[in-house]
């Protein structure tokens, strides 16, 4: 499940979730492996910046190109209602 909802000060801010337990780094490469496949991008692109131990994580999207960028727009476009209904 994915959607974009705002925080307390009313900025979006993405929320997965995933099947995965939070033990041994399991949720973490679950989440990982999700966003890489939305985004099409190799899982090894997307890295925890910080969060590892929190359900708020930061990630740095590395690699890539003006091709990736547009479609990560798209796909964050594409879930913007949704932040409207909150």
């Amino acid at each position: 499940m994915v959607g974009i909802v705002a925080d307390a000060q009313g900025n979006g801010i993405l929320r997965v979730a995933v099947n995965a337990r939070a033990e041994h780094g399991r949720a973490n490469l679950a989440l990982l492996s999700y966003l890489a496949r939305q985004w099409r991008l190799p899982k090894s692109h997307l890295i925890l910046r910080s969060g590892s131990k929190n359900r708020n994580k930061t990630l740095l999207i590395e690699g890539g190109d003006e091709d990736v960028l547009k479609d990560f727009v798209v796909w964050a476009d594409r879930l913007d209602p949704l932040l409207a209904k909150q």
